[in-house]
């Protein structure tokens, strides 16, 4: 039973963190020096991704066994109202290659809502916190989205490249704003060092627009999912800006 108080909160988050610290030697061991594996759906996955989810798992049901869990490497029912999403290493490509860019990240859904979201980039140690009505942290220091008009912004873009329609939404956008970021990093948002994330048509799954939409949204950040006013955690898109240029980004996108 999730009982959303700041102890229980902080309680996962130690839970959480156990197993992250735990593993992070391993992984900044394997760091740019480690082998990998495709997908059926080609994307890359090393056997330290499927061993920490085991772990995440393991640690999490022995935290609270009536909470079900969706992961990226072993599935679950996201079909559930109330659930933990694991991604073991998001950014398996940057992890592989040895660019400081990869996040492990768990995130909790209740009634159908992101409630809770950490992310750790565990290359540079930063340690993302973002909980319903309470805010995002970066190593216990609250952080906010930026305040920059749409002809200064550098939004952050993410989808499948290959799809005509995604590329005209993207250059509709592209003659309203300075230019775009493409750092692959999207806490940089929350912390109002790029100016929104944009994701449209996304071959990846619910735990990676999960956590990203969280952080960003308690933050100060407005989310909707492309072609809607609201959010639905279960569709791969995402509207993610700071507030002064949401309903431009919006209008573009949704248009």
């Amino acid at each position: 039973m999730v009982k959303q108080t700041r102890e229980w909160y902080a309680k996962a988050e130690a839970v959480i963190m156990a197993v992250l610290q735990q593993q992070r030697p391993i992984l900044l061991k394997a760091f740019g020096n480690v082998a990998h594996t495709l997908k059926d759906d080609k994307s890359v996955v090393t056997e330290l991704d499927k061993k920490l989810e085991q772990e995440l798992r393991a640690a999490l049901i022995k935290f609270d066994d009536s909470i079900p869990i969706v992961g990226e490497e072993f599935g679950g029912d996201i079909s559930a109202e109330t659930f933990w999403l694991i991604d073991p290493i998001d950014g398996t490509e940057s992890f592989i290659r040895g660019l400081p860019l990869p996040r492990n990240m768990v995130a909790l859904v209740v009634d159908n809502e992101p409630v809770f979201a950490l992310v750790y980039k565990f290359v540079t140690d930063e340690l993302y916190i973002a909980i319903k009505d309470q805010g995002t942290t970066r190593n216990g220091q609250a952080v906010h989205v930026s305040q920059r008009p749409l002809d200064r912004v550098w939004p952050e873009l993410g989808g499948d490249f290959k799809n005509p329609e995604v590329i005209k939404k993207f250059m509709e956008l592209n003659l309203r704003v300075q230019g775009f970021a493409q750092l692959r990093d999207f806490p940089a948002v929350a912390k109002g060092a790029v100016d929104g994330l944009i994701i449209f048509h996304s071959h990846g799954g619910i735990w990676d627009i999960v956590p990203r939409a969280l952080l960003i949204k308690e933050a100060g950040g407005r989310i909707s999912n492309v072609g809607s006013s609201g959010y639905n955690i279960r569709e791969m898109s995402l509207i993610a800006t700071n507030p002064v240029i949401f309903e431009a980004v919006t209008e573009i996108m949704n248009s």
